[in-house]
């Protein structure tokens, strides 16, 4: 689970391209590259850019019209595997 105090940012490895609403992340030490779905590559928008925890719940709620609850797990998940695979850090 993440904190409500932002900071989450790429690690300097790592090189990110958003294309047809997807975000592309590059790690360019180890060659290995992932791919977001629209609701990760907003999540992870809004989590570079500061936004808290529940600021990126509401705006991905609003925009795929899903319940919290969900959104929430999804988010967590999606720190959680971004930290695990080297890609963020914070």
């Amino acid at each position: 689970m993440i904190t409500d105090s932002p900071g989450v940012r790429l690690r300097e490895s790592v090189v990110a391209q958003v294309m047809d609403g997807q975000m592309v992340l590059l790690d360019v030490n180890g060659g290995q590259y992932y791919d977001l779905n629209a609701s990760g590559t907003l999540m992870l928008e809004r989590l570079l850019a500061g936004a808290t925890r529940e600021q990126v719940i509401a705006a991905v709620e609003d925009k795929f019209l899903a319940s919290s609850e969900r959104v929430a797990a999804d988010l967590d998940a999606l720190v959680l595997t971004l930290r695990q695979a080297g890609l963020i850090e914070g």
